[in-house]
């Protein structure tokens, strides 16, 4: 199973970005509509946290939930073997500035 895991992952690492968000898309249209995988506890929670959004709108947030979770799923994979040029091109980090304080 790993490495059937492996190899969809590592094709997934050839896709460019775009062809990877349709995918992402797909993924998250078919694991929203036709997998009950934790569907219910997620709305059920979304459902808790926004009491006075109604019912359409609470699966809509449901389903970018699963749209938002699957890119990040996807983009794992990218990641996983991008090069350190194109990282650093995609990420940039703000260290805080930090005061050494006074002895």
């Amino acid at each position: 199973m790993y490495q059937l895991v492996y190899a969809l992952g590592w094709t997934l690492t050839l896709l460019p970005f775009r062809v990877l968000y349709l995918v992402s898309d797909l993924l998250s249209f078919c694991v929203f509509n036709f997998s009950i995988y934790r569907k219910e506890v997620a709305l059920t929670n979304i459902r808790r946290s926004f009491p006075e959004k109604t019912s359409g709108e609470i699966r809509k947030i449901g389903r970018e939930f699963y749209r938002h979770f699957c890119d990040q799923v996807l983009e794992s994979f990218k990641i996983l073997h991008m090069s350190e040029k194109k990282l650093l091109k995609r990420f940039n980090y703000i260290f805080p500035k930090t005061e050494v304080p006074e002895c």
